[in-house]
């Protein structure tokens, strides 16, 4: 199956979501190549990248 490279950005708003969050990103690890968190402290938010190597419908999906 024929897979492409993406990067997902994800803005973490409620603190609170980040254990759903990472159960998520637990269901697609194998597709994860790799992810970066940076705190952003004057807004109040977190800031994901992800990149991943997955087939097009998986990436639609996630």
């Amino acid at each position: 199956m024929e897979t492409r490279v993406a990067v997902m950005s994800i803005i973490v708003e409620d603190t609170n979501s980040i254990e759903t969050l990472n159960g998520i990103l637990h269901e697609y690890r194998d597709y994860i190549i790799g992810r970066m968190g940076l705190p952003y402290k004057p807004k109040h938010i977190n800031i994901i990248s992800i990149a991943l190597d997955a087939p097009q419908d998986v990436i639609r999906k996630s």
